[in-house]
C-alpha cells in the first residue's frame, strides 16, 4: 500500500535562496548592454559631438538625414535577427552559460568597432555586432531564468529582464546628458566606451552561476541537474526529499513529451499531418508570443525609445528635450519594480489588459497637443506626462510581459524554439518600425511629425482587443504545466480557474504554487496520465535513458 506525502503551500518568496538570485541576476545584468545601448543611441544621435563626427551639413548645420537615421537605427537589428536565430541551436550544444560568455565577447567587440569608426557606415557595423549581443540577452536571459525559478516568483525573475533594460536606459540617457554640450569626440566615445563595462563585469561573475538543471535533465546530466536544484530551492525543500521529486517529475514530462513527438519545428508552425489535422497547440502558442512582441514594437514603443529626444528637439523644447527623456526612463524604472511583484501576485494578464489600454490616451494627447505650431508651458507639459503615460503602460502592458510569456508558453520542449520564433518577429517588426518611423515623422517623407501619433493609438487599440482576447493566464503554472492547459483547448478567459493533474501540477506544488497529496508510488514518473499502460511504460524507459 503506498504512503501519502503532503506537500504544504508556503509564502511565495520561501521558496527562493540567494543562490537564485545570484544566478538570475547575473545574467539579467547582461539586459543592462540592451537598455545602455537604448538610452545612450536615442540620445546620442542628437549629441553636437556625434553629429560633428557622423552628421553631414544641411541647411547650414551638422544633421543626420533622414535616410542616415533610418539605416543607423534599423539595419543594426540584422544582429539581432542572426543572434535570434543562433540562440536555439547555441543553447542546446553549450548550455546557457556558455552561451552568455559569448554575448558578453560580442559586445566588447562591437563597442571596440564603434570607437575605431570614421564614418557612421563603420559606426553601424560596430552596432550590428552589439545588436548580436543584444539578440541573446532577450532570448537567452528570460528563458534561462524561468528554467531556474520557482513557478510562484517566475515572473519576478524572468520579467527582471526589463528592470535592468530600462535601469540601462536610464544609465545611458544621463551619460548623453553628462556630454551634451561637448564638441570634441570624447563626447561620444567615452559613452561608447561604457558600454562594455556591464559586459566585463558580467562575464567575471558568470562562473560562479548555474546552468538549468531542466537543460542538464535534457542531456542526460541528471545527478548535476539535481545538485544545482538542491542549492536553487530551500534547505526544508532539499531535506524533505522535495527537489528529488522535481527532477523526477520533470524527467517524467521530458519523456512524455518525447513519446507524443513533440519539439520540432512542425510542431511550432501548426503544419497539417496526414489527416489534415493541425500538430497539437503550438501554432497557437507561437502566435501568441510573436503577436506580443510585434504589438510592443509597432504600438509606438520603438518610436519612442529611439527618437523621444529628436522628437522633443522638433518639437522646440531646445535641451530641455534630454531632461524630458531622462524623466521618462526614470518613470519606467519606477513603475517595473512594482509590477514585477504583482505579475505573481495578481497575473500577467489583468496587468496587460490595463496597462494596453492607457497606451491609446497617452498617444492621442501627444498627437493632438504635438501637432500644433506652437506649445504653451501647460501643454509642454501635457505632452511629456503623456510620453511619460505611455512609456510606462507599453513597458507593464507588453515590454515586460513579452519575455515572461514567450518564455514559459512553449512548455516541455518548445520553450527555446517558441522563443527564437518570437524573438525573429521583434527584430522583422522593430526593423521595419525604426526604418519607416523618420520617414513619417520628416521631410521628405509624409512629414507627420506628433500627428503619426494618431497611427500608433489605432495599433494600440488593436493591442487592447489582442490582450483581452487572446492572451492566457499562466501565474502560478509550472512550465511543465503549460502543454497540458493548452490540450485543454481553453478560452484566454478561462486559464486562471483550469485544474490540471499531470506531472506538470506535481512539479507547480513541488515548487510552491498550491498543496497538493502525492502518494509515494507516484513519486517516480508513475503518474496519473490519460494515456495507456503501454505509454507509460515507454514514459519509464525514456526516464532511464535520459538519466
Amino acid at each position: 500500500m503506498s504512503e501519502q506525502f503532503l506537500i504544504e503551500r508556503r509564502g511565495r518568496w520561501s521558496y527562493t535562496t540567494p543562490f537564485l538570485f545570484y544566478a538570475c541576476m547575473v545574467a539579467a545584468m547582461g539586459d543592462l548592454i540592451y537598455g545602455y545601448d537604448v538610452g545612450l543611441f536615442g540620445n546620442l544621435q542628437a549629441l553636437p559631438s556625434f553629429l560633428n563626427r557622423f552628421g553631414e551639413t544641411i541647411n547650414g548645420t551638422k544633421a543626420l538625414s533622414s535616410h542616415t537615421t533610418a539605416v543607423i537605427n534599423s539595419i543594426i537589428f540584422l544582429g539581432k535577427g542572426v543572434a535570434s536565430l543562433c540562440f536555439e541551436p547555441t543553447v542546446e550544444r553549450l548550455g546557457f552559460k556558455w552561451t552568455l560568455f559569448i554575448l558578453c565577447g560580442v559586445q566588447c567587440l562591437g563597442a571596440i568597432i564603434e570607437l575605431a569608426s570614421h564614418n557612421w557606415q563603420g559606426f553601424v557595423s560596430g552596432r550590428v555586432l552589439t545588436y548580436f549581443a543584444v539578440g541573446f540577452c532577450e532570448t537567452a536571459v528570460p528563458t534561462h531564468a524561468s528554467e531556474l525559478a520557482p513557478a510562484p516568483v517566475r515572473a519576478f525573475f524572468s520579467g527582471s529582464i526589463a528592470f535592468w533594460l530600462g535601469l540601462g536606459s536610464l544609465w545611458g540617457s544621463l551619460m548623453s546628458r553628462g556630454f551634451l554640450n561637448t564638441q570634441a569626440d570624447y563626447g561620444w566615445q567615452i559613452p561608447v566606451a561604457i558600454s562594455m563595462v556591464p559586459a566585463v563585469v558580467m562575464a567575471a561573475l558568470l562562473p560562479w552561476a548555474l546552468e538549468s538543471p531542466r537543460w542538464l535533465i535534457s542531456h542526460g546530466q541528471r545527478d548535476r541537474a539535481l545538485a544545482i536544484l538542491d542549492r536553487l530551492r530551500p534547505e526544508i525543500d532539499v531535506d524533505a526529499g522535495h527537489t528529488v521529486m522535481e527532477i523526477d517529475a520533470i524527467e517524467q514530462a521530458i519523456a512524455e513529451s518525447k513519446i507524443a513527438d513533440n519539439g520540432s519545428w512542425l510542431d511550432m508552425l501548426g503544419l497539417l499531418t496526414q489527416d489534415n489535422s493541425f500538430r497539437g497547440t503550438y501554432f497557437r502558442r507561437s502566435m501568441i508570443a510573436a503577436w506580443i512582441f510585434i504589438l510592443q514594437q509597432i504600438s509606438g514603443n520603438a518610436f519612442l525609445a529611439s527618437y523621444a529626444t529628436t522628437f522633443y528637439k522638433e518639437l522646440g523644447f531646445g535641451n530641455n528635450s534630454f531632461m524630458y527623456t531622462n524623466i521618462s526612463s526614470a518613470a519606467v524604472v519606477a513603475i517595473t519594480i512594482p509590477c514585477l511583484l504583482l505579475y505573481d501576485r495578481i497575473g500577467r494578464r489583468p496587468i496587460m489588459i490595463v496597462g494596453s489600454f492607457l497606451m491609446i490616451p497617452g498617444l492621442l494627447i501627444v498627437a493632438i497637443l504635438g501637432s500644433k505650431s506652437t506649445h504653451s508651458s501647460s501643454e509642454v507639459g501635457a505632452i511629456v506626462f503623456s510620453v511619460i503615460l505611455y512609456s510606462c503602460a507599453v513597458k507593464v502592458a507588453f515590454s515586460t510581459p513579452c519575455y515572461m510569456v514567450a518564455s514559459e508558453i512553449g512548455g516541455v520542449m518548445m520553450r527555446k524554439k517558441i522563443m527564437t520564433f518570437a524573438a525573429c518577429w521583434d527584430v522583422i517588426s522593430a526593423f521595419v518600425n525604426n526604418y519607416s518611423v523618420p520617414y513619417l515623422l520628416n521631410k521628405p517623407g509624409a512629414g507627420l511629425g506628433a500627428k503619426v501619433g494618431y497611427i500608433f493609438a489605432a495599433i494600440s487599440i488593436c493591442a487592447f482587443l489582442f490582450t483581452v482576447f487572446f492572451v492566457p493566464e499562466l501565474k502560478g503554472r509550472s512550465l511543465e504545466e503549460v502543454d497540458e492547459l493548452f490540450e485543454l483547448r481553453l478560452r484566454a478567459w478561462q486559464f486562471t480557474k483550469a485544474e490540471t493533474h499531470g506531472a506538470g501540477a506535481r512539479i507547480a506544488a513541488l515548487e510552491g504554487s498550491h498543496a497538493l497529496a502525492i502518494d509515494s508510488d507516484k513519486i517516480h514518473g508513475r503518474t496519473d496520465v490519460k494515456d495507456t499502460g503501454e505509454r507509460e511504460e515507454q514514459a519509464t524507459n525514456v526516464v532511464h535513458e535520459v538519466s
